[in-house]
């Protein structure tokens, strides 16, 4: 049998109707910024992620 432990990850995709908002929101509960790659519209986000500190545990 083998044992070797492989780690892996899990990145899971939310969606917001007010992504800018929604990443206000993250900062208050602990959440640090991470990417953010704007769109060309008001307010628009093409891709965002936000970072737990000290990462997952």
């Amino acid at each position: 049998m083998n044992n070797i432990r492989k780690d892996t990850n899990i990145w899971p995709g939310l969606t917001y109707d007010d992504p800018l908002a929604a990443r206000e929101w993250l900062r208050g509960i602990g959440f640090e910024d991470g990417i953010l790659v704007e769109g060309d519209g008001d307010g628009e986000v093409i891709h965002s992620e936000m970072l737990w500190p000290d990462g997952a545990g």
